[in-house]
């Protein structure tokens, strides 16, 4: 069972801590001796729920062995997928596979191997991506939809030297840019000046009426990296809620049309580690990575109908 990660489910420890660490510590009970034994018993045999879920995906599917397995290893079930191995695809792309979730003898094989691990008493959550972080279904999420990859809003500050500044606009879409008088390092936001249209023409210098200035360009653009592993690969923005209906759409309720009354036996779906893949070069602390935050287009929007003004 190569390349299998287990969830240790610890449910039963939490139950201690809720109820038996608290009357302990608080003297407001005592356990007694046959409470205690039969703690001790059930962490020594602890039923189906409170035993680990290894994550298989789909090797079941393919494997008739790993249910024998499940048995040895004393699992309480399995997380299990009807994707494939995730592989580079055609477009260079890590954890890319077009026809993900689309081939009805995986589909056949789970509803089959569902059945068998109901009727062994285990338990059985699905795996909601070909590879982390969810939220790509295997890069067909942005299949005709380039707008829902993710966006980040960066933002790199030029300070004048001598009251000149040459601010280099890199990206082709600038949300903003603002000159700000700052005192103790502290922008100031009163009396700025409002240098978006000269940004959005492309590169340009300023003068500053004075001391102690510095320009704040603000810039929008969709990065192709995924810093975290240093591979070639675009995330999908979870920011945006059409992304996320069509991510739904191909997954969670692929699953639900496939496996039909058989869906109220499975206990979840494992959703894994989405993240806002965009802004990891600067929260890692490389040097040469201006701050950045993730964007979408609702942000302004949303923003501005809560707070009464524009966010820029």
């Amino acid at each position: 069972m190569k390349h299998t990660r287990t969830i240790i489910v610890t449910r039963l420890s939490c139950l201690y801590f809720l109820v038996l660490a608290p009357c302990l510590l608080l003297n407001t009970c005592s356990p007694s001796e046959d409470t205690i034994a039969q703690y001790r018993e059930v962490f020594l045999d602890p039923p189906t729920e409170y035993r680990p879920l290894p994550i298989t995906h789909s090797y079941f599917l393919t494997d008739p062995g790993t249910l024998d397995w499940l048995e040895e290893v004393n699992a309480g079930g399995t997380v299990l997928d009807v994707g494939v191995r995730p592989k580079k695809g055609g477009d260079d792309e890590m954890w890319i596979e077009h026809s993900y979730m689309n081939d009805p003898l995986l589909f056949e094989s789970l509803r089959n191997t569902i059945t068998e691990l109901k009727a062994r008493g285990r338990q059985i959550w699905i795996y909601d991506e070909l590879g982390y972080p969810s939220g790509n279904a295997g890069g067909r999420v942005l299949d005709g939809h380039p707008e829902y990859q993710v966006w980040a809003l960066s933002c790199r500050a030029f300070i004048p030297e001598n009251d000149m500044v040459r601010v280099e606009v890199k990206q082709n879409q600038v949300e903003g840019c603002f000159a700000f008088q700052t005192k103790n390092d502290i922008l100031v936001s009163a009396g700025a000046i409002d240098l978006t249209k000269e940004a959005r023409n492309g590169s340009f210098s300023w003068h500053a009426p004075g001391y102690n200035w510095k320009v704040c360009l603000f810039e929008r653009y969709q990065p192709d990296t995924w810093k975290r592993h240093n591979v070639s690969r675009r995330n999908v923005n979870i920011m945006d809620k059409n992304a996320i209906a069509r991510f739904i759409e191909i997954t969670h309720e692929r699953y639900a049309e496939e496996l039909g009354t058989q869906l109220q036996d499975v206990e979840l779906f494992f959703t894994d580690e989405p993240q806002f893949g965009a802004t990891e070069p600067w929260i890692y602390g490389k040097k040469e990575a201006p701050p950045a935050v993730q964007w979408c287009d609702e942000l302004p929007i949303a923003f501005e109908e809560k707070k009464g003004y524009p966010v820029a």
